[in-house]
């Protein structure tokens, strides 16, 4: 998939690697609150489900995924950079990752730190919805987020 200057392609462990030496301060925060460096959180992604690499022009930018929960749904992540995140163009792009996911699960959903509100507000404006009560990861608020479309998984586009 290609958006401006943006492209996606399956990752590597490479992608693993220099994603991790990029990544913005809110995800690494993140990382670190669920108790992963951000080497340890993306070769998680990488290894447990199916990965993309996003590239903003020559440059490695982020990695998305989706990690199968069972066969309607899956934990979906995204880790970048500070970059990507204010890209316009990502803001797009992510409705197509978000459909194109769907495809393969009905339901998406993972949790976010309670008090990351451009992440939430993102997560928002992509349609998922989230639930009243945090949880308690490693002594830290998060919240659950969850987005269901039966509709997408036989569509065709």
């Amino acid at each position: 998939m290609r958006r401006g200057s943006l492209s996606f392609s399956p990752s590597t462990t490479r992608d693993v690697t220099i994603v991790a030496a990029t990544m913005s301060q809110n995800d690494r925060e993140e990382c670190r609150l669920l108790g992963f460096t951000p080497f340890d959180a993306l070769l998680q992604g990488y290894n447990d489900g199916i990965t993309f690499t996003i590239h903003d022009g020559e440059t490695t930018s982020g990695m998305c995924g989706v990690t199968p929960i069972d066969a309607d749904s899956a934990r979906v992540w995204f880790l970048g950079t500070e970059e990507l995140r204010s890209n316009r163009s990502f803001i797009r792009c992510s409705i197509s990752m978000r459909r194109y996911f769907h495809r393969l699960f009905p339901c998406l959903e993972n949790i976010v730190p309670a008090t990351s509100e451009a992440t939430i507000g993102w997560l928002t404006f992509l349609g998922f919805t989230f639930d009243l009560v945090a949880v308690d990861v490693n002594g830290n608020r998060f919240l659950r987020f969850v987005r269901c479309d039966y509709t997408s998984r036989n569509a065709s586009s």
